[in-house]
């Protein structure tokens, strides 16, 4: 039996819609197969790749080089070296302060913290700490000095520091000086211009006494006081200074005390037995 028109139409499209989709089969299988993976690859700049591969490598190897080389330089402090004359602060005392930095880290230890610590020591007025590559630091300390004694308990610098209120040190042969509290300021100043005025007339001058009522007494090294009192002290000075000058001195060895305290003149007591010479 002849097929109709009808039939032949469809038998074509079937035909055509297979076509079709072996076509479209064969088009993915070339666009996710091995064949497109390849012409993918053929699209990658390889050069510009394993250039950039390359730096990234050198870099890497730079870096761990250099934090090997930071380990290897970087070792624990072993010894610690003190450097300066130290008459008031103890060893133990320094030992103690610069525990910190045994075996701490060479590069990385707290040297300004150090310092500190060691300035924070009353005897102490200067610190320097430096590194000694590959496993040493130096310290160099200076020391306060002591110029004169404050209240039997304390020092001041030459600068008229009190750098030290209450201690144990002694140290023999300083001027003395003693006031009410926070006036050590005011007793070095006079002291030290006292010291100077009276030093022309062959005076010397070992200890200033302010009293808590303000009256003032000057201390000489030939063992005997000026007492001064509280009123008029630079003209009573100025006067005691002259009457000294002029007669005084040839009798300074038989004077016990000198009181300053009059309009007119002075009043002078003797050592006992001594009787000065009349003139």
């Amino acid at each position: 039996m002849t097929p109709t028109k009808k039939q032949l139409d469809k038998s074509l499209g079937s035909r055509r819609g297979a076509t079709a989709t072996r076509a479209r089969e064969r088009a993915d299988k070339r666009n996710t197969g091995p064949a497109a993976i390849a012409r993918l690859l053929a699209f990658i700049p390889w050069n510009r790749v394993l250039l950039h591969v390359s730096i990234f490598c050198f870099w890497l190897l730079v870096l761990s080089a250099l934090i090997a080389g930071v380990k290897w330089l970087d070792r624990p402090v072993a010894t610690v070296q003190v450097v300066g004359e130290l008459n008031y602060v103890s060893r133990g005392e320094v030992k103690e302060l610069l525990s910190p930095l045994i075996n701490a880290s060479f590069f990385t230890s707290d040297l300004d913290g150090v310092r500190k610590n060691l300035e924070a020591h009353p005897w102490v007025k200067r610190a320097s700490i430096s590194r000694l590559w590959p496993d040493a630091v130096q310290v160099d300390l200076e020391e306060e000095e002591p110029f004169v004694r404050w209240r039997n308990q304390g020092y001041i610098n030459e600068a008229g520091r009190l750098f030290v209120k209450e201690t144990g040190v002694v140290v023999n042969g300083l001027p003395a000086l003693i006031g009410p509290p926070h006036s050590e300021r005011l007793v070095f100043d006079n002291f030290q211009k006292w010291k100077a005025e009276l030093s022309k007339v062959g005076l010397d001058v070992n200890g200033v006494i302010m009293e808590s009522r303000g009256a003032w007494l000057i201390s000489f090294t030939d063992g005997w006081e000026l007492n001064l009192g509280k009123q008029d002290v630079e003209g009573r000075l100025h006067r005691f200074t002259v009457l000294f000058e002029k007669k005084l001195h040839q009798e300074r060895e038989k004077i016990a005390s000198v009181d300053a305290r009059y309009t007119r003149g002075v009043a002078v007591k003797w050592k006992a037995d001594v009787t000065p010479e009349q003139g």
